[in-house]
C-alpha cells in the first residue's frame, strides 16, 4: 500500500489503462505531489506546476524528464 495525497483522483475502477498509468509512476516513485519545472525562456527562473499524464506513453516520457523529482524510490522516501 502506498499513501497517496488528497488531490490523486483514482480512475475508475474497470479503467485498465488508466491503472496502468498510475501503477508505472508509484512503480517509479511518482505519487501524484505537485511537481513544478523551469518555464523555459524565462530570465527570472519562474516555474509552472506539471501536468500528470493520463496515457501510458506520456508516462514514459515524464518519468525521464522528471526522474529527479521523484519522492520515493523502492518504497522509501528520497
Amino acid at each position: 500500500m502506498i499513501w497517496m495525497p488528497h488531490r490523486f483522483r483514482p480512475p475508475r475502477k474497470l479503467d485498465d489503462n488508466a491503472w496502468a498509468v498510475v501503477k508505472y509512476l508509484v512503480d517509479h516513485g511518482f505519487d501524484y505531489s505537485h511537481i513544478y519545472e523551469v518555464i523555459p525562456d524565462n530570465s527570472n527562473g519562474a516555474t509552472r506546476l506539471v501536468t500528470y499524464p493520463t496515457k501510458l506513453y506520456e508516462a514514459k516520457e515524464f518519468v525521464e524528464n522528471h526522474k529527479d523529482k521523484a519522492v520515493f524510490d523502492n518504497g522509501r522516501h528520497v
